[in-house]
């Protein structure tokens, strides 16, 4: 699928939203500028701005409207290492909204957030650690430090 162009874009849209009980709309006239932004976003995190991801929820939209959820499962598609997974489940415990003016703000620190928190001293160890605990359990799926990241933050303390 490389270069990621429009066409590729719109199918991965539908790729992501496929199986979900939401429809997704793709809206033609921004779509070039979300293929470009999702071209560089495979390998620059730190160049998705809440201005792009405002750009990507804009073209990606559900019955609601513009989505931040949309443009962060579609990043997270893309590069799963890069971008967290953002839904209203994520949102609530990160204390802002799913969608809406501030979401893609939020989106950006809550990226930026865990991505410093693994590069903590004990940041990777404790990915490595969660990593672990979910193997013996019987997961065999691949865990990237992100993905790890996420589930320490939302399992709460014991």
């Amino acid at each position: 699928m490389r270069p990621l162009d429009r066409h590729h874009a719109i199918l991965i849209g539908h790729c992501v939203f496929g199986w979900m009980p939401t429809q997704l709309t793709v809206v033609g006239d921004s779509i070039d500028a979300a293929a470009q932004i999702l071209c560089d976003a495979e390998t620059r995190p730190k160049g998705v701005t809440a201005a792009k991801i405002r750009t990507l929820a804009r073209t990606f939209q559900t019955s609601k409207g513009n989505s931040v959820v949309a443009a962060a499962k579609i990043l997270h598609f893309i590069a799963p290492s890069l971008y967290p997974i953002w839904d209203k489940h994520v949102a609530r415990q990160w204390g802002a909204s799913p969608n809406g003016k501030k979401a893609g703000d939020e989106y950006v620190k809550f990226s930026k957030a865990l991505r410093a928190a693994i590069e903590l001293p004990d940041g990777g160890e404790a990915c490595t650690i969660m990593r672990d605990h979910l193997s013996r359990a019987g997961f065999v799926g691949e865990i990237t430090d992100l993905r790890a990241a996420e589930l320490i933050i939302f399992q709460g303390p014991r």
